[in-house]
């Protein structure tokens, strides 16, 4: 990918954080549902 390199390694950063966000919430969810919470 052409690009100002500084750039990409931010957008990389930043969608790093986001992944990693989306995917502890779906753990959480799927942990809560295990111990059968079904509301917070």
């Amino acid at each position: 990918m052409k690009g100002n390199e500084k750039v990409i390694e931010a957008l990389n950063a930043g969608l790093t954080i986001e992944l990693t966000a989306i995917n502890t919430y779906f753990i959480h969810s799927k942990m809560c549902l295990n111990w059968g919470l079904k509301k917070l």
